[in-house]
């Protein structure tokens, strides 16, 4: 007889920051983490502009699993 293995929520979640002019990291956070928890996690500075799969998010923003984060900091986006 097969045994159905019941789908175990994770309690944490997995995502990729990156920075301008440096290697991207991933990262393992717990489940309701915030992008000020991500940048804290690599010892970033919380002001900045950070995009989130392509959206600008700000510091409260909630991350689920498999977001990929860029941290620009204060450079000057060309166009903004």
């Amino acid at each position: 007889m097969a045994k159905h293995i019941e789908a175990v929520p994770s309690e944490n979640i997995t995502i990729k920051l990156g920075r301008i002019g440096a290697r991207v990291e991933e990262l393992l956070l717990p489940v309701g983490s915030t992008v000020r928890d991500a940048l804290r996690a690599v010892g970033l500075d919380e002001d900045g502009e950070v995009r989130c799969n392509g959206d600008i998010y700000s510091n409260g923003d909630p991350l689920d699993e498999g977001d990929v984060l860029v941290f620009i900091g204060n450079a000057k986006v060309e166009g903004r």
